[in-house]
């Protein structure tokens, strides 16, 4: 359960969206740094919250795709996990639309020297970085603009998780189901923001039939010409 928590929040940029749905135009360039806290909603569970972080860096591509390159990290060092992502993004509204929408395919990998995060596989460490995966994150960017300088960000998501041997016993392929939302407050120019969210991720354990979900409160600040 932990191992897929983590990898979840991670290659996702903590399960929160942390951007517009706009795309950036053609030269404009925006750095976003975020963090967040993370727990389940499953009272009988002992895990304690997991406090992560990100840095991004998107750019434009064209009128209406940008693309974004981002490295994040759980905290701690016995267990602390690391990923890095592509994450294109595809407007599919007129720019100037009171209602954006778009879609993020976030592609990563996440890994880990440490055998503290998995509980399950009995795989050998081979020294370096002994585990890890790779992740699918599409979202759907549906953005509102409240007021000049405030857009309403709703981001449902669908995740796409492929561990190693070193991760489980079984490299089957999991799916889980989330989303995230938030308000991004702006200057008029957009060269900078402030976005505070609220996220969940619906997590089935595996074999045991049951099932928790993960709230995340995520804070990100983000600067561009």
């Amino acid at each position: 359960m932990r191992t897929i928590i983590v990898s979840t929040l991670v290659l996702t940029g903590c399960a929160t969206a942390a951007q517009s749905a706009h795309t950036l135009a053609p030269g404009k360039t925006e750095v976003t740094v975020a963090g967040s806290r993370n727990k389940t909603t499953d009272q009988s569970s002992d895990d304690p919250a997991i406090y992560s972080g990100q840095v991004m860096v998107r750019t434009g591509v064209s009128d209406a795709t940008d693309v974004g390159f981002q490295l994040s990290r759980t905290t701690g060092t016995s267990d602390a996990l690391w990923g890095l992502t592509v994450d294109p993004k595809f407007r599919f509204t007129e720019p100037t639309a009171q209602t954006t929408i778009s879609l993020g395919i976030p592609v990563g990998i996440f890994f880990a020297d440490e055998p503290s995060i998995s509980s399950t596989s009995t795989a050998p460490s081979s020294g370096g970085f002994d585990y890890g995966g790779l992740i699918v994150a599409p979202t759907l960017y549906v953005g509102q603009q409240i007021s000049p300088t405030a857009e309403l960000l709703i981001a449902p998501r669908f995740y796409l998780i492929k561990p190693d041997t070193h991760v489980y016993d079984d490299t089957d392929l999991r799916a889980y189901f989330g989303g995230s939302v938030g308000v991004r407050i702006t200057d008029p120019q957009r060269h900078w923001a402030v976005t505070p969210e609220l996220a969940f991720t619906h997590i089935n354990a595996e074999g045991s039939g049951d099932s928790t979900t993960l709230l995340t409160l995520g804070l990100g600040i983000s600067v561009g010409n």
